[in-house]
């Protein structure tokens, strides 16, 4: 048995509260005997304009705190943090902070929005799957699971699931777009060809960048292996849910905050 902890938390640029926020989510996980927990797209510093100012130690400072407690907790962390040095635009990235506080890898956003363009810089590092104990663990991030990959098909063979962390907002019926669409569409051709099951981690709801009318933030989803909805966590809420993978592959989820 596996267990995924998936941090529904709130996107700010306060890294010091999204610390917190994301060392509680750790916490309350680690009660329920999970191995990896994964944030959403930068989440310690927030997906907000303060990414053009982004102050790289104080981002340093708290990803040292996360990592002593990965070690303190003795579990695995999926991070989304920009990555870079001051005067440089960073790298979107997803680290891999392991149970004895080390930082492995880490896998940065290759498929940029315009707002990516604004924020950040592509990076040409390979993509890579995660390793937590017997598990692979491959990673897209955001808008990356409506585009077709070829680099990231080849190593999603390999991958036990596939984490989503994500800034996405998820229309409600009467509000869905022929863009929307399009992208439910692309999705969905992603995982008939990734046939692994998909945990996506979404912010609870963002500052700086207000949802377009009819939009939510929320609404994290898992979905299976044939891309079925098996669990969708709460609209515009903070949640922490749990996905639990069994010796079939299945995976069973459910809130615990």
């Amino acid at each position: 048995m596996f267990k995924v902890g998936i941090c529904q938390i709130p996107n700010s640029a306060d890294i010091s509260g999204n610390s917190d926020a994301i060392e509680f989510a750790m916490l309350k996980f680690k009660n329920e005997g999970v191995d990896l927990v994964v944030t959403p797209e930068c989440a310690l510093s927030g997906y907000t304009p303060a990414l053009l100012n982004i102050g790289f130690a104080e981002i340093e400072s708290a990803t040292s705190r996360l990592s002593r407690a990965c070690e303190r907790l003795s579990i695995d962390l999926l991070l989304g943090v920009p990555v870079g040095v001051s005067g440089t635009k960073p790298k979107n990235s997803v680290l891999h902070i392991d149970s004895r506080g080390i930082k492995r890898d880490s896998v940065s956003k290759q498929i940029f929005t315009p707002t990516d363009e604004m924020f950040f810089v592509r990076d040409s590092k390979p993509r890579l799957n995660f390793r937590v104990k017997d598990k692979q663990v491959g990673v897209v991030i955001c808008a990356e699971a409506v585009e077709a990959i070829d680099e990231f098909d080849q190593h999603f063979v390999d991958a036990s699931f596939i984490v989503w962390p994500g800034m996405w907002a998820w229309p409600s019926s009467e509000q869905r777009s022929a863009q929307q669409s399009s992208n439910d569409l692309k999705l969905k051709q992603n995982q008939a060809r990734w046939a692994r099951p998909v945990l996506q981690a979404n912010f609870s709801f963002t500052e700086g960048f207000p949802n377009p009318p009819g939009f939510e933030s929320g609404q994290s989803h898992v979905f299976t292996s044939t891309g079925e909805v098996s669990f969708q966590a709460a609209k515009s809420q903070n949640d922490l849910f749990v996905a639990v993978f069994n010796d079939s592959e299945r995976v069973d989820c459910r809130s615990i905050f």
